[in-house]
């Protein structure tokens, strides 16, 4: 079969900027992503590796150079848009300085290959070949959900292309066709897996962002921002499930605990409010160091915390349940410069035991934390190495 390859670069130009253009647009809304900007910037590059099918009558073998450069780029920048996306972290200056030096072997072969179509094809497409793969892989690793589902779309768009670099490498290694045939013929099947290729990683990656973006406003609503801990929405939700759950079958206890910091307004009194949202957030953090897999701190307001525990519906597990974290949160700690040293007031309840609604374990949880709080001597003390403030 035989292209008119001035043609099949119309249609793939146009092609290339749709989605360049689709991707410049999200890039330029989400900005605060990392991942979209290069991945824009790959379909740019991609884009203009079709202009030298129009004009290689005219440029010659400068065509080749310039479409290789498109290749190997557009695949190495959609590569560290992934990395960045899915925040592979690892290596960052390291794997710059990789991916340089793989553009620049691939350019060499081209350059010292240019007259000869079918050892460059064994070099180059073998080296295309690699960077697909690790593609592919990126994308198949560490993911759950729908955004799995969709990541394995992605991949499989790349295992297309893949396939057809496979396939045009293999003929080469076979020797059975010459130069001439793998340019027209098997160059032919790789121009006709592009475009479903340009559209599907594009599009792909498109509802992968939505899907981030989605998750990031859901999470935003019930994180509290100072702490990063879930607020009241999200215990709401939980609770309603929680609930809704037993509701269907075997009641399943667990543990509702309400947390005060005592003295927290003298401390925003004397230090100011920029310190006490510091004593906040380690708060915060003491509980999320000391959580179990299935537990859950939530910023319910001001100084108060509440934890949603697993735990045997009994009075002992109770008990031993407010001894543990008052010994947890009032072991002495620092901010800084400053000694800090939390007095804590806490209350729990037990579903169903003590309650079967949000309202009657909160109210239970909240008269028990009142009353520890009437039989604490201090409030949380604060100082340093010249003064102690209480």
């Amino acid at each position: 079969m035989s292209l008119h390859f001035p043609t099949l670069g119309l249609v793939l130009l146009t092609v290339g900027f749709t989605t360049s253009v689709i991707l410049v647009f999200l890039w330029r809304i989400n900005r605060h992503v990392e991942g979209p900007g290069i991945w824009a910037l790959a379909s740019i590059v991609c884009t203009f590796g079709y202009v030298p099918l129009w004009l290689e009558p005219q440029i010659g073998n400068i065509a080749i150079i310039l479409n290789n450069i498109s290749a190997i780029g557009t695949l190495l920048l959609i590569l560290e848009g992934i990395l960045r996306f899915r925040r592979f972290s690892f290596g960052y200056r390291n794997r710059l300085i990789a991916e340089l030096f793989y553009f620049l072997v691939y350019m060499a072969s081209t350059t010292i290959n240019l007259e000869n179509a079918r050892a460059r094809y064994l070099v180059n497409d073998l080296l295309l070949c690699v960077i697909l793969l690790v593609i592919i892989y990126v994308l198949l690793i560490r993911h759950k959900g729908m955004e799995g589902v969709i990541y394995g779309i992605i991949a499989g768009m790349f295992v297309l292309l893949l396939a057809a670099f496979s396939y045009r490498w293999s003929m080469a290694l076979s020797g059975m066709v010459d130069s001439e045939q793998i340019n027209t013929s098997m160059t032919t099947v790789i121009f006709f897996t592009l475009t479903p290729w340009s559209l599907g990683w594009t599009f792909g990656l498109v509802v992968i962002l939505n899907i981030r973006t989605q998750q990031t406003l859901w999470d935003t609503a019930r994180r509290d921002p100072l702490t990063g801990l879930y607020n009241r929405l999200w215990m709401m939700e939980t609770f309603s499930t929680r609930l809704g759950g037993n509701q269907n079958g075997t009641k399943r206890s667990f543990c509702v605990a309400i947390i005060d910091i005592n003295g927290f307004k003298l401390i925003n009194d004397t230090r100011g409010h920029i310190f006490g949202d510091e004593v906040l957030k380690k708060a915060a953090d003491i509980l999320n160091n000391h959580l179990g897999p299935t537990d859950s701190a939530i910023r319910y307001g001001g100084d108060e915390f509440i934890l949603l525990i697993d735990c045997a519906g009994n009075r002992e597990c109770r008990e031993t349940l407010r001894e543990r974290l008052v010994h947890v949160l009032e072991t002495p700690t620092t901010i800084g410069e400053f000694d800090l040293h939390f007095s804590v007031s806490i209350g729990n309840a037990m579903f169903p035991e003590d309650g079967e609604t949000v309202d009657e374990l909160l109210k239970v949880a909240d008269d028990r934390m009142y009353m520890h709080k009437r039989i604490k001597c201090r409030n949380t003390e604060i100082s340093n190495k010249e003064a102690l403030h209480g």
